[in-house]
C-alpha cells in the first residue's frame, strides 16, 4: 500500500489580498507576475511541510512528486524537495497542466457534476502517476479547488476554512488505483 501526501501550495499574494476584502486591488493587480509567487511566508509554510515529510521518509528514492504547472504550485514543490534532501528530476517530478481546474470543467453541466468531473479527472492523474511507480509514495503539491473537489469527488466533505491552511496535508492511502478511505 503507498500513500498519497496531498498539499496546497504555499501562500502567495493572491491568497492575502483575496483573505483581508481587499478583491479592488487583486483586480487592479490579477495580471502582475507578483500576484502569484509565494510570500516569505509562503515560503516558510513549504519549507515546514518539507521538513515535516522528511520526517516520514527514510527512503527518500521511495517518493516522488505531482505539481500542477504553476509557479506557486512549482515553487512550493521545488521547496519541499529541498528540505527533504529530494533531487526533483524527470523520474521523479512531474509538473503538468493537468491538475488546473480549469482544463476539466464542462461549463455546461452542473456545479455537482463539474466538481465531480474535476475530482475524478484529478483522481485518475494521480493514480497513473503511482502507477509509474507502484511502490513509491506521491507527494502532489496542488491547488485549493482542485484538492477540495478531488476530495469530495472520493467522498471527503472538506470544511470551507481548508483552503485558509496553505500547505495544510492531508495523507491518503492507495491500494491497487483504489483510494482507502
Amino acid at each position: 500500500m503507498v500513500k498519497i501526501y496531498l498539499s496546497r501550495h504555499g501562500r502567495t499574494l493572491e491568497n492575502d489580498l483575496i483573505k483581508q476584502g481587499k478583491n479592488d486591488l487583486y483586480l487592479k493587480k490579477r495580471f502582475s507576475p507578483e500576484l502569484y509567487q509565494l510570500t516569505p511566508k509562503g515560503i516558510d509554510q513549504a519549507k515546514t511541510l518539507g521538513r515535516f515529510l522528511n520526517s516520514k521518509f527514510y527512503d527518500k528514492d521511495n517518493c516522488h512528486f505531482i505539481s500542477s504547472n504553476l509557479e506557486r504550485s512549482v515553487h512550493s514543490t521545488e521547496i519541499v524537495a529541498n528540505e527533504m534532501g529530494v533531487n526533483l528530476d524527470k523520474n521523479n517530478y512531474l509538473s503538468t497542466r493537468k491538475m488546473l481546474e480549469k482544463d476539466f470543467i464542462d461549463y455546461n453541466s452542473s456545479r455537482l457534476s463539474r466538481i465531480l468531473s474535476i475530482g475524478n479527472n484529478v483522481k485518475n492523474c494521480l493514480l497513473d502517476r503511482i502507477s509509474l511507480k507502484p511502490n513509491s509514495d506521491l507527494i502532489a503539491v496542488l491547488h485549493k479547488s482542485v484538492n477540495t473537489c478531488f476530495l469530495y469527488s472520493i467522498g471527503i466533505n472538506i470544511p470551507k476554512s481548508y483552503g485558509d491552511d496553505n500547505c495544510g496535508l492531508f495523507v491518503l492511502d492507495v491500494d491497487e488505483r483504489e483510494i482507502i478511505l
